[in-house]
């Protein structure tokens, strides 16, 4: 989100029992990642302790390093009011917002990985395995052709659209054109009886990443057909939801 190219990933992976066909499994998909991000996966740690985990449980991490020029980081300064908030599709969860998923399709609705969904065509277990859209390239593509029109950027993660804050917390961000929701998010809601209040500040709600700028449509017309425009920027501080009423 301030312009950095992808250099190197460091991975740590820790368990009970380490087993290599799951080792395996983890490290391939590390390293589709790094393929996508453009980026080397250098090493990491990887450590066994029985004492800690119990069987099957997993702990996973990883930490990415880049680089920008000094002078071309985008810090969010250059954000005024007028400019066009560009929301580009996620691919599903993006990994975020999994403790309440978890606890209500697991805990309350008591399904299973396995669980068949013919809302969405799958398992719960491939909805949730949906790989988080990482979107480096596209990005540093943008940045190459027009850097100096890109006045701040965000990935909305966990926090869901709080994350917009972020660009620049003097200014408010009003969201009046929402793109098409993905049904995890619809299942959720409605499962959990969840408010468009709470969804909108724990979940994606199908916007991965937002880009604010002053020259939109030639951006989008790069970006496209995964991004559109979802709002603009005023001076309220504050971020608002239109089609749903909310202010945070």
């Amino acid at each position: 989100t301030k312009g950095a190219k992808p250099l190197f990933f460091m991975d740590y992976i820790s368990s009970g029992r380490l087993k290599s066909d799951v080792i395996e499994q983890i490290i391939t998909g590390i390293v589709r990642g790094c393929d996508e991000a453009e980026c080397s996966l250098i090493g990491g740690e990887t450590a066994e302790m029985p004492d800690f985990y119990k069987e099957n449980e997993y702990d996973l991490a990883g930490f990415i390093v880049g680089a920008v020029e000094i002078n071309k980081i985008i810090d969010g300064k250059k954000v005024k009011t007028g400019d066009k908030i560009i929301g580009l599709k996620s691919s599903g969860l993006h990994s975020n917002g999994f403790s309440l998923v978890r606890k209500l399709f697991f805990e309350q609705l008591e399904m299973k990985v396995d669980s068949f969904i013919p809302e969405l065509g799958k398992t719960l277990g491939e909805e949730l395995l949906t790989p988080t859209k990482i979107y480096s390239k596209q990005i540093l593509n943008i940045i190459g052709k027009y850097g100096e029109d890109i006045h701040g950027m965000a990935h909305i993660t966990g926090g869901g659209f709080l994350n917009i804050r972020r660009i620049n917390e003097q200014k408010g961000y009003v969201i009046d054109r929402l793109p098409e929701i993905p049904l995890i998010f619809n299942l959720t809601q409605e499962k959990g009886n969840i408010t468009d209040y709470e969804m909108f500040k724990t979940f994606n709600m199908g916007v991965g990443f937002v880009i604010v700028t002053d020259q939109s449509e030639k951006i989008i017309e790069e970006l496209k057909p995964n991004a559109e425009i979802i709002g603009y920027i005023d001076d309220s501080r504050k971020i608002q939801i239109k089609e749903r009423n909310i202010i945070y």
